[in-house]
């Protein structure tokens, strides 16, 4: 809502016992839209709501008490909040309610009483509850262990966009976990993660182009993916660009370009078993004169700049 007419509309439904109304006027307090935040008269507007058997305005409530806002913390309250949304159906409020048992908050850990919760909201189309529900049948907590059930619920939640479903699922598919092994799939579920910026799902489909998993081999499209990935500062992809500009894999051989990356990838203390960044750096360096050297710490600064940049804050 914006404009004071349409609060003063919204008010007047509100006074007259509009539930919906009133939800809507305690979010605009909550929020403070067109005038000042007012956790209080937000409180007021939730539980005439509530009383009504508003689930939203029941889930606001316990979400003041969760965050103590306007009340002090109480996530025992909170807890009661959301059981009376969740049992009125609604998703959001029987997520939450899955991770106050999860974790243990306003009640004892109850993985059972979570994995209940959590099976609703997945039901009803909550993808975050659909993975928090796939990791316990996988690990077997409040349910029994069964990866064929895991695989299921990941697949819901990755195709809803869910990136750590998609790069689990990837995962399972590749191994043959709980599922028929199909790289193939594994590859398509790796370019959805990364697609919305999985730094490690690049890393990963690097690796598959790299080795031929689930397609052809492809040191191009390795080295466009590993490029992607050591930009965001992922130590084994800046090491296996290094190794590529090194040999000439994929791109065209460079030395000072390899020399840098193996830099920053050493920087990190980056070993892959018995073979260090910065061993392959030296040895590297011993075949290159100084300016070149020179060049390609430059560049590694340079680069290291960009990296931090680019960090989410």
């Amino acid at each position: 809502m914006s404009g004071t007419v349409e609060v003063e509309k919204l008010q007047e439904l509100a006074e007259k016992g509009d539930a919906l109304a009133q939800t809507l006027l305690g979010a605009v307090c909550a929020k403070g839209v067109g005038g000042k935040q007012d956790f209080q008269q937000a409180l007021k507007w939730y539980r005439m709501a509530a009383g009504q058997g508003d689930a939203v305005a029941q889930f606001n409530i316990g979400q003041m008490y969760y965050n103590g806002e306007g009340v002090l913390q109480d996530y025992k309250e909170a807890l009661s909040w959301f059981r009376l949304a969740a049992e009125r159906g609604y998703s959001i409020a029987q997520l939450k309610l899955g991770n106050m048992y999860y974790y243990g908050r306003g009640a004892e850990v109850n993985l059972v009483e979570a994995a209940g919760w959590f099976g609703k909201a997945a039901d009803n189309g909550e993808e975050k509850a659909q993975y928090a529900l796939a990791q316990m049948h996988e690990m077997g907590e409040g349910v029994k262990k069964n990866a064929g059930l895991a695989v299921q619920r990941y697949r819901e939640a990755a195709r809803q966009g869910n990136v750590a479903a998609q790069m689990r699922l990837a995962e399972m598919l590749g191994s043959g976990e709980g599922v028929k092994k199909d790289e193939g799939e594994a590859l398509k579920w790796l370019q959805m993660a990364a697609e919305q910026g999985s730094a490690i799902a690049w890393q990963q489909l690097g690796n598959m182009y790299a080795k031929g998993e689930g397609t052809k081999q492809d040191h191009q499209e390795a080295a466009k993916c590993y490029q992607i990935a050591a930009r965001q500062g992922v130590a084994l992809s800046q090491f296996m660009l290094a190794s590529f500009y090194a040999k000439g894999l994929g791109l065209e051989q460079d030395v000072i370009r390899a020399h840098a990356w193996f830099n920053l990838a050493a920087a990190q203390g980056f070993c892959l078993g018995e073979i260090l960044a910065s061993r392959c750096r030296d040895e590297l360096a011993q075949a290159m004169k100084f300016d070149k050297i020179q060049q390609a710490q430059e560049l590694a600064r340079d680069l290291q700049k960009q990296i931090d940049a680019n960090k989410p804050t």
